[in-house]
């Protein structure tokens, strides 16, 4: 599960490592159209939707206006709801980003593992 642009290209990278270690993978982008997982070959759940900030559209107010008035609410909630639906077919979550996509895990109560998006701006 990841939240983003970036966050979709870390997260694919490590489901490419653990498909090549034998694990069952698929990927939950929140926003975005999850384009590196689809470059990996990972199957992506459920419709996805590029919003026009590229995401949470923290970049300004007018985005977020632009965002919310996009469908951005209604769209999250959705994807939350797919999330708690799928939660048990899955052992655990990996989640990739920030508060959304742990926010996210929580909600479900599945155990995840947790990589901030903040740890790959650094390196």
């Amino acid at each position: 599960m990841s939240n983003g642009h970036g966050e979709d290209l870390s997260g694919s990278l490590i489901a490419k490592q653990l498909v090549n270690r034998g694990f069952s993978v698929e990927a939950l982008p929140i926003v975005g159209k999850g384009i590196h997982y689809k470059k990996e070959k990972i199957k992506i759940i459920g419709n996805t939707k590029e919003f026009s900030t590229g995401g949470i559209g923290y970049n300004s107010f007018n985005g977020r206006l632009n965002e919310i008035f996009g469908g951005e609410i209604i769209y999250l909630l959705k994807r939350l709801y797919l999330t708690f639906k799928i939660r048990k077919k899955y052992n655990y979550f990996f989640v990739v980003g920030d508060i959304v996509p742990v926010f996210f895990a929580w909600i479900c109560k599945k155990r995840f593992f947790y990589i901030s998006s903040c740890l790959f701006k650094s390196l």
